[in-house]
């Protein structure tokens, strides 16, 4: 009854809450995030062998065991999202990596990104074949099959120079 002006309530309120939903904002999802990306290339490091830049071995976890991958003896990776198989001559494993993770830890001059879905290993290519669109097949030493893109086609000239 004495005052005439009325109170500011909203605009006060208003600003109370954008101020905190930006401190919100801040700590559930950026730190979070950085945190996640740390420790991710924290491990990705751990995996790398101390001799070369390159990974030889890979852990593969089945059930309660852990399973030593070596590296020259895998043919092909491919996703299963959210999973990437590794298939050797007469076996599948599933890993939690993605093929990204994979391109940065195997050797680009042996293991080659073909496809949006796959790497393959070029020492165990045998036959390549055109579908006449821009994309080819690669025979596998397994029997596998693998499709070329023609997105990564700078990798090709590498494979065809391998086969020649």
């Amino acid at each position: 009854m004495l005052y005439n002006t009325p109170h500011r309530f909203l605009g006060i309120f208003k600003s109370a809450i954008s101020n905190q939903l930006f401190i919100t904002i801040l700590v559930y999802v950026f730190v979070p995030f950085t945190f996640y990306t740390i420790v991710k290339s924290q491990k990705e490091k751990s995996i790398l062998n101390r001799n070369s830049s390159f990974i030889s071995f890979i852990d593969i976890k089945q059930n309660t065991t852990i399973i030593k991958l070596e590296v020259n003896t895998i043919q092909s990776i491919e996703t299963d999202r959210p999973y990437s198989v590794l298939r050797t001559e007469d076996r599948k494993f599933l890993h939690s990596n993605s093929l990204k993770a994979f391109e940065r830890l195997l050797d680009p001059t042996v293991f080659l990104r073909v496809h949006r879905k796959a790497i393959i290993n070029k020492n165990f290519v045998i036959k390549l074949q055109s579908r006449k669109n821009g994309d080819y097949d690669v025979t596998l030493s397994n029997g596998q099959c693998v499709r070329m893109s023609r997105h990564y086609r700078q990798n090709w000239k590498k494979l065809i120079n391998h086969l020649a």
